[in-house]
């Protein structure tokens, strides 16, 4: 399929979020993937609760993308945009639907398994993780 097309001026790109993988990984591989240079800026707790009082980030949370100054938060916005710079997501309307469409089952299927982190009984957690897999990730 077509992809949308790599713009003539590249802006200054900057993503910010913790030091790990996390909700800003895909767009940092984005980028990476698409030969686009930009700032890799991993934040310490203590950073982030900083900005989060002086209002610099947009809502309060992370990860965030600077373009040309310019903030922006929400992962989804970000990926999507990471990967429209890339050159990595389809100029074709339906099929960037079922981009968006695979996207949304990922962060589903995160979301599941995420709930099952704060389990601290190694037990109880490796049987909610079991019941996700043998039921509610299958009905997806």
């Amino acid at each position: 399929p077509q992809t949308t097309p790599i713009p003539l001026h590249m802006p200054s790109i900057k993503i910010i979020y913790f030091d790990i993988a996390g909700r800003a990984e895909a767009a940092r591989l984005a980028l990476t993937i698409g030969d686009v240079p930009f700032e890799d800026v991993r934040v310490k707790k203590e950073e982030f609760a900083e900005m989060k009082t002086s209002g610099k980030l947009p809502m309060g949370s992370l990860p965030v993308i600077e373009v040309d100054g310019k903030m922006v938060c929400q992962s989804s916005a970000i990926l999507n945009y990471t990967g429209k710079l890339a050159g990595l997501y389809p100029s074709d309307p339906f099929d960037g639907m079922k981009v968006e469409e695979v996207r949304g089952c990922l962060e589903d299927i995160g979301q599941m398994i995420f709930a099952t982190f704060a389990i601290q009984d190694l037990d109880e957690k490796i049987a909610k993780r079991k019941e996700l897999v043998d039921g509610k990730m299958g009905e997806k």
